[in-house]
C-alpha cells in the first residue's frame, strides 16, 4: 500500500468518525405541546430531552405581601362565584404558590436549538421574535 493510499484511508476513517460523533448542530424549530419540532427534520424533541435557558423556564414561588388600590401596583380584576365583577379593596398573600414565567414558550413559538455532541440532548438557545 502506497503513501497516497494510506493518506486517503486515514482521511476516510477520520471523516467517518467525525460523522458518527454527531458534532453540535444548530437548528430552528417550532414549539409544540410535547416539545420542539425541528425544521426540515421528521423529529419532535420531547421536553425531557431539552435544556432551557433560565429566562424561558417556569418557576413556582411562594409570595407573601399585601396590596391595596392606593399602592398603584397592579390592576386586579376579580369575579365572584357567579361571574360578576367585584371591586377589590385589598389583597393579602400569605405564602401563596404562584407560577411565574419570564418569557413563556407557547405552541407555535419559533426557537433556536443546538444539538449537543453525541445527539442525545438538545438545548434551546433562545426564542425568536414573532412576526407581525
Amino acid at each position: 500500500m502506497g503513501a497516497q493510499e494510506i493518506n486517503r484511508a486515514v482521511k476516510q476513517l477520520v471523516r467517518g468518525v467525525l460523522e458518527d460523533q454527531s458534532l453540535t448542530d444548530l437548528f430552528y424549530g417550532t414549539v409544540t405541546a410535547g416539545g420542539v419540532r425541528l425544521d426540515d427534520k421528521p423529529l419532535e424533541i420531547d421536553w425531557e430531552l431539552l435544556d432551557l435557558p433560565e429566562h424561558l423556564k417556569e418557576y413556582q414561588v411562594k409570595v407573601s405581601g399585601e396590596m391595596r388600590p392606593e399602592d398603584d401596583v397592579v390592576m386586579v380584576e376579580a369575579v365572584d362565584g357567579e361571574g360578576r365583577g367585584v371591586q377589590v379593596q385589598r389583597i393579602v398573600l400569605n405564602k401563596a404558590l404562584l407560577t411565574v414565567w419570564y418569557e413563556k414558550l407557547l405552541p407555535g413559538d419559533r426557537v433556536i436549538v443546538v444539538r449537543k455532541q453525541g445527539g442525545q440532548r438538545y438545548a434551546v438557545i433562545d426564542k425568536l421574535q414573532r412576526e407581525g
